[in-house]
């Protein structure tokens, strides 16, 4: 209750995002695949803001289990890595499928 009374803004923006306001946003975990796009890419190679509309906010490292938060456009996406990502369901569905799974 103290957060809300000391940071009311940041308690709306979290409301606002993460419940039914209109936004439709989800927050989700999404593992890097083997063999996927992303693997062995940074961000920026990757071109993942302009080509998910998908904001990363942190990435787990498979081998360390340190956690990034709000990682840089140089940050090289490995796979087994755990990407923390807020975007739509659609955008993060497309995520999944186009990005994060292994190539057929």
């Amino acid at each position: 209750m103290a957060q809300v009374v000391l940071r009311p803004h940041v308690d709306r923006f979290v409301e606002d995002v993460l419940q039914t306001n209109g936004f439709d946003l989800s927050m989700e975990e999404v593992r890097v695949d083997a063999g996927s796009d992303l693997a062995g890419r940074s961000l920026s190679e990757s071109q993942f803001r302009q080509r998910f509309d998908t904001i990363v906010v942190a990435v787990l490292d498979s081998a360390t289990s340190d956690m990034a938060f709000n990682p840089s456009a140089s940050t090289v996406l490995k796979p087994g890595d755990i990407l923390i990502v807020l975007g739509s369901r659609d955008m993060i569905t497309r995520l999944i499928r186009e990005g994060c799974s292994a190539k057929s």
